[in-house]
């Protein structure tokens, strides 16, 4: 009988259709990956298990609103007469239906026509061709959404997604800028066919197939700063298995001035100062001449800064903070932020030059003293013996390098050991003199070393805590020091402790066994297994707290008092194994089921103290192995 139930039972999956595990719906590449402010964007979304998408997610700031079109559809053939007669002298081969432009390449390619190779085309029929053109793409295409960015949107990031009969899709970014954009458009895989760009401009591409490059042109000025910046990585890491992207700057004569194969990561970029007045060509690909329709780049070409910043980082409530902007290729600029009506947290602080966090916090900010401590160390504190650094570097620093984390702490007792082995082993080239001059040099240098972190220590700027400091490591060497007091600390008596209890299927979570209850510290109990319990005393708390002999399925408690002397309310850091229940008080402050190894920090709460003796106990739920708790 249970034989003809199973088959039956399987036969059923089988014709059913039945899907075991369905894999999250995937957005893997969106092209294009940005627009303008204040202008309509068409793009084509990828991805896999999308079947059945029928709404739209624009997630973010404000400003952007889409309309998702699903795959296939009819065309609109109202203009193709329109279009054949205009166009088909040059596209007949190549009709919409026939190739996989998105509906944004066809209007790039239309607008190229116009002003690169002088079209007849007026604005009416511009508009009409396209409404075919772009009706036929989305018929053959795939996935396709139109963005509406408005004039005010604020510049940045937006994550779009689809929901579809499978659920919501994963993320992919869509950057709103306030730069000219356009679209690469077919065919400019050889210099002679480079489509011409105007920098400043965004140019949004695709490495579409094996063996796709595609070319651009522009002019530039003898003296002229451009900066080429490809984001590709930087839009989607996972692109990294399938796209590298290189850049290769030319000149008219198609001599190759400069490339670059990363910079942010996988993520390329050239700074160049041109020489001469001329037209020059810029090649984007792949490292390997691999390409797919998921290869999207984003290239910003022009006199543009890049790795700016917003300084200070943070401000206070209710204050106006006179912050700066700078950046490469870009004079600092001044930047005020009102703080005086907004709320506590991170915002983003949208300027011209970017987008960048700020941290508005209600405690006192400050920014770093302007010391430049590097400068007066240096002055004050000899400098090494060089010439028997040299040797050093020669003869020893292969394998000893004093800087690494094994040899910092050594004295110089120690480096004379190690320096005299050395000149011992058989294969050494240390002669007995030079190994007392290099034990020589380190003695000068830990000294020397020594001193200069009590002169680090005595330019420290002083701050009065809780404050939140701006601060910035803007060059190399550079170290930045803080003085402040608190008062002496109050530590925790010592823990009390009673387990195992039993927690059958882990249920144990929700009884309240008789510690929250009673604390009862003499009462014996009856804990798992029909064990005796009572409590003990332990030293402290970690991977040892309760036992360093595992045990699965039990509950444990741990009993500790604090003195405060002031009503007041602290930050607890909390690490369990597995759940974890906190009481202040007999009040339930905290309470996490969740399976988890031990580490510190893994909750961070509130800590309401009344003032006088709080009493606090906390409860944890194991499920396998050990069972313990850090605080």
């Amino acid at each position: 009988m249970k034989k003809v139930a199973l088959i039956s039972l399987l036969f059923w999956f089988l014709c059913s259709g039945y899907t075991f595990a369905q894999r999250a719906p995937t957005i893997s590449a969106i092209f294009p990956a940005g627009g303008q402010v204040g202008q309509t964007v068409e793009i084509s979304v990828r991805g896999s298990d999308l079947d059945g998408a029928h709404t739209l997610i624009v997630s973010g700031s404000r400003g952007v609103t889409g309309e998702l079109f699903s795959a296939g559809g009819k065309v609109d053939t109202t203009y193709k007469s329109l279009f054949e007669d205009t166009c088909a002298q040059c596209h007949e081969l190549r009709s919409p239906r026939n190739r996989s432009m998105t509906p944004s390449q066809w209007e790039a390619v239309v607008d190229r026509m116009i002003s690169e190779k002088g079209a007849p085309i007026d604005s009416s029929d511009r508009d009409n061709i396209l409404v075919y053109l772009k009706s036929a793409a989305r018929a053959s295409g795939g996935l396709t959404a139109q963005l509406q960015i408005e004039p005010d949107a604020v510049l940045g990031r937006r994550e779009i997604r689809v929901v579809g009969k499978h659920g919501g899709s994963t993320a992919f970014p869509f950057e709103i800028d306030c730069q000219t954009e356009t679209i690469d458009t077919e065919p400019n895989d050889l210099i002679t066919d480079a489509v011409r760009a105007n920098p400043p401009i965004i140019i949004n591409g695709i490495i579409k197939q094996n063996g796709d490059q595609d070319y651009f042109s522009f002019l530039a000025k003898a003296g002229d700063r451009y900066i080429f910046n490809i984001k590709a990585y930087r839009l989607n890491n996972s692109s990294q298995q399938f796209f590298n992207p290189t850049i290769i700057l030319f000149s008219e004569k198609g001599e190759e001035l400069a490339h670059s194969n990363g910079f942010y990561a996988f993520d390329p970029l050239i700074d160049y100062v041109f020489q001469t007045e001329g037209v020059y060509y810029l090649c984007i690909r792949d490292l390997l001449y691999r390409g797919s329709p998921a290869c999207v780049y984003r290239l910003t070409m022009g006199n543009l800064p890049y790795n700016t910043y917003l300084f200070p980082t943070g401000g206070q409530l209710g204050s106006v903070i006179e912050s700066t902007i700078g950046g490469t290729n870009l004079t600092k600029a001044p930047w005020q932020i009102d703080l005086t009506n907004e709320t506590e947290g991170l915002k983003q602080i949208d300027t011209p030059y970017g987008v960048f966090p700020f941290i508005v916090s209600k405690v006192t900010s400050l920014v770093e003293a302007d010391i430049n401590i590097q400068d007066k160390l240096f002055s004050s504190v000899g400098a090494t013996d060089a010439e028997a650094e040299i040797l050093f570097q020669t003869k020893c620093v292969q394998c000893h390098e004093p800087r690494s984390p094994s040899n910092r702490p050594l004295t110089a007792d120690d480096w004379a050991v190690t320096i005299q082995r050395m000149g011992e082993k058989q294969n050494s080239d240390i002669s007995p003199s030079e190994a007392a001059r290099i034990i020589t040099f380190f003695n000068s240098e830990i000294t020397r070393l020594s001193q200069l972190t009590a002169s680090r220590i005595q330019l420290a700027q002083r701050i009065e805590v809780p404050v939140a400091v701006s601060g910035r490591i803007s060059q190399p060497g550079e170290v930045d020091y803080y003085r402040f007091t608190i008062p002496e600390a109050k530590t925790l008596d010592d823990w009390w402790v009673i387990h195992p209890f039993d927690n059958p299927d882990e249920s144990g979570f929700d009884i309240a066994y008789s510690p929250e209850k009673e604390i009862n510290l003499e009462q014996e109990y009856i804990g798992k297994n029909n064990r005796k319990l009572k409590w003990y005393k332990t030293t402290g708390s970690g991977e040892s707290a309760f036992s360093n002999v595992s045990e699965d399925d039990v509950i444990g408690y741990a009993l500790t008092y604090i003195d405060s002397e002031t009503e007041r309310t602290e930050i607890l850091s909390l690490g369990s194994d597995d759940g974890i229940k906190v009481w202040v008080n007999d009040q339930l402050i905290w309470s996490n089921f969740v399976h988890r190894a031990l580490a510190p920090a893994q909750d961070v709460i509130a800590l309401p103290l009344k003032k006088g003796s709080n009493k606090l106990l906390i409860k944890i739920s194991n499920g396998w192995g050990l069972g313990d708790f850090w605080l």
